[in-house]
């Protein structure tokens, strides 16, 4: 259980995430800048539409995910915390948990962990939980092994 391993895959998805919207916003901005004016009048300008909410859509996402580095960024390495809180590692006998941002599951070699945001209702469940603890969520009991 390492979390600079799991910080370093997560910013790693978060980055190549940021770096395929911006190369979409790009290509979108292309797009509706090359779009010539046909006879058809109101086609074109419907289509021009779409493509500009297209790239609205496409920075939103950007900004969304910006926003998640940001907050992933805010997380110590090596803060060892007795209680589970915003930026806890978490083993416990179901699985592995990062208590940070909103990824799902990720994986590392062999190795999966399911990265959850503090708003997640499991990791609420979690939050302010101790070594040794046992959490029930949804017909499922968590004994709480580590913490990093």
């Amino acid at each position: 259980m390492q979390k600079d391993l799991w910080l370093k895959e997560m910013h790693a998805i978060i980055d190549k995430r940021i770096a395929q919207y911006r190369q979409d916003i790009t290509a979108a901005e292309e797009s509706r800048n090359t779009a010539t004016k046909s006879s058809a009048g109101d086609k074109h300008e419907t289509a021009r539409a779409l493509m500009q909410n297209e790239l609205e859509n496409l920075e939103n996402q950007l900004s969304a995910t910006l926003s998640l580095k940001n907050n992933l960024s805010r997380i110590p390495v090596s803060a060892n915390q007795e209680s589970i809180a915003f930026g806890s590692l978490i083993k416990t006998d179901q699985g592995l948990f990062f208590i940070s941002v909103s990824l799902g599951k990720i994986s590392l070699g062999n190795h999966s962990c399911y990265a959850l945001s503090p708003m997640a209702p499991l990791a609420n469940r979690l939050i302010g939980h101790t070594i040794g603890d046992s959490v029930r969520f949804r017909e499922k009991t968590y004994a709480i092994l580590e913490i990093q």
